[in-house]
């Protein structure tokens, strides 16, 4: 809350000075904040009284963010301004900011229960009135955690607890992705049903814990829907690959010891946890997903892609690494198009996980067989990746001359003007 001002509340002062220039009861400062926003940010009442009985209009100016001083009461929570102007302004009552944002939601915002039944006591509807993202009251008490309001709204109006906003968000995937597990808890209370609510991308309140590492959250809807662990979203993606895939890797074990069987479930690009683990590279969650499920290293995504090829493509030198160290038969397995990991980290220009790889003993062979290439060292010389391709001729000297059904690497520097290149093969 605000501060007051050290002189401030002469209700008195101000009637003389708007009897002396009326004109400065519309005066707005560089916020453009009248005298009316200021006595209620500062919980003013009888100065807002004074000002509201000089004119009823000032209840509905605007200062420069859209607000009304019944927002701004709100926001602060002072509840006797707010009973002067349900009073005497009942029409600013519904009344929203430019982003939808009514007196209700301010309040619920920064937890004003009280402000807030007494907004919903004078107009009901505010409790399922939706901002511009159509989110409700009781999804900010969702997002910000403010039990107390939380409960309140699911009094006035349980529906609430399931509404969907914008991309089909509801308070109970709000919750679950900003770890208020008290939240949370009171919404399933409400709405048992919404641990199976879909967002528009098919995503379950366990994928959005997942996603976001809320483990407490995570357990609580595993707990009350256990099929919601291995639930796929629009994707074919489980809460295990959201999980894997950023990180979280005790939200990995609760899933893991709930549905073992996640980690090795293919989505629709036939991506497991542990592909996605590797791309990002997360190495304790590789390493774990490997021990349980030693065979998931020689899972194959489509294009026959494993979890190393995925690691060298946004190279994650130390996840090659480990993949390696745990399967290192997996060092040149190729893709439908006969390439591997090398000719991949190649083709991107990662230098230290060419390097990684040639350490590993990465043998440099022609990709797309029918073609009879390109090999690393053509990839590295097109895309003009200098230190990549000085890593590849130092493995083989002769990499730079051999030829593809088209050209050497010394041909495609040429062509392709990569000058860079052409000093390397030289």
């Amino acid at each position: 809350m605000m501060a007051s001002p050290p002189l401030a509340g002469h209700a008195a002062a101000v009637n003389s000075l708007l009897l002396a220039a009326p004109e400065a009861a519309a005066t707005r400062d560089a916020k453009g904040a009248t005298a009316c926003h200021l006595a209620a940010v500062y919980g003013l009442e009888a100065v807002v009284a004074a000002l509201l009985n000089f004119s009823l209009e000032l209840a509905m100016v605007t200062d420069n963010s859209g607000k009304l001083p019944i927002h701004v009461a709100s926001l602060e929570g002072h509840i006797k301004v707010l009973e002067v102007l349900i009073r005497e302004a009942p029409q600013c009552i519904t009344a929203a900011t430019p982003k939808g944002l009514n007196a209700a939601m301010l309040a619920t915002l920064n937890g004003h229960v009280d402000a807030l039944r007494l907004l919903i006591a004078a107009a009901p509807e505010l409790a399922a009135a939706v901002d511009e993202y159509n989110s409700t009251c009781t999804e900010v008490a969702a997002q910000e955690g403010n039990t107390d309001c939380l409960k309140l709204l699911l009094e006035v109006a349980p529906a609430s607890a399931t509404a969907p906003s914008d991309e089909g968000v509801t308070p109970i995937h709000m919750a679950a992705m900003q770890g208020h597990d008290v939240a949370l808890e009171l919404l399933l209370t409400a709405a048992p049903e919404g641990t199976a609510v879909l967002t528009d991308k098919g995503a379950t309140p366990s994928h959005i814990a997942a996603e976001h590492g809320t483990t407490a959250c995570l357990r609580r809807l595993i707990a009350a829907a256990p099929a919601t662990a291995s639930a796929k979203d629009c994707n074919g993606f489980t809460p295990t690959h959201w999980a894997a895939g950023l990180g979280h890797l005790e939200a990995l074990e609760v899933l893991l010891d709930a549905a073992p069987g996640t980690a090795t479930s293919q989505a629709v690009d036939g991506t497991t946890p542990l592909h996605h683990a590797a791309f990002s590279g997360h190495i304790a969650v590789v390493e774990r997903l490997v021990s349980l499920v030693p065979e998931s290293m020689n899972v194959m995504a489509k294009g026959r892609t494993t979890p190393l090829h995925r690691a060298a493509q946004n190279g994650q030198t130390d996840a090659v690494v480990a993949l390696l160290s745990l399967a290192p038969d997996t060092l040149n397995a190729q893709t439908d198009l006969g390439t591997t990991a090398l000719h991949i980290a190649a083709v991107e220009g990662h230098e230290d996980t060419v390097a990684a790889l040639l350490r590993a003993g990465a043998a440099q062979i022609p990709g797309f067989p029918e073609f009879d290439g390109p090999w690393p060292a053509h990839l590295a010389a097109c895309q003009g990746h200098a230190e990549t391709l000085k890593l590849l001729l130092e493995a083989d000297p002769e990499a730079g001359e051999r030829r593809d059904s088209e050209a050497s690497a010394l041909h495609y520097s040429t062509v392709l003007q990569q000058f860079v290149c052409l000093r390397c093969i030289f």
